[in-house]
């Protein structure tokens, strides 16, 4: 079984065990095609991008699925930023190489200025 399907397996046993219960449940997943690379436009997501299935978004669509059995389910959606030593571009990288040139990171606090 690999990481995918222990993953479902998990969040099927998870969504029986609440089933009527009315208690929450939040589930995660990357954000879908990632909004890039693909031939879809960049532009914010929201509820209505949906896929019809695959592995990670069966996941997430079994997990809205509780909704009518009554568990307060929800998918927080995330943006692909992860990073490794094969990460040469994009956002999370340069963030990294400011943070690496002003040897700290920097955020916004307050009303951000």
């Amino acid at each position: 079984m690999g990481a995918v399907d222990s993953d479902l397996a998990a969040i099927q046993a998870i969504g029986e065990t609440l089933t009527g219960t009315g208690k929450p449940f939040v589930n995660d997943r990357r954000h879908p095609d990632a909004r890039h690379g693909r031939d879809k436009p960049a532009a914010p997501g929201n509820e209505d991008d949906q896929s019809d299935g695959g592995p990670r978004v069966d996941a997430a669509n079994y997990t809205i699925g509780w909704l009518t059995q009554g568990v307060r389910s929800s998918v927080v959606r995330l943006a692909p930023m992860v990073h490794s030593d094969l990460d040469h571009h994009g956002f999370t990288h340069a963030l990294i190489g400011f943070a690496r040139e002003n040897r700290g990171a920097a955020y916004i606090t307050g009303d951000g200025s």
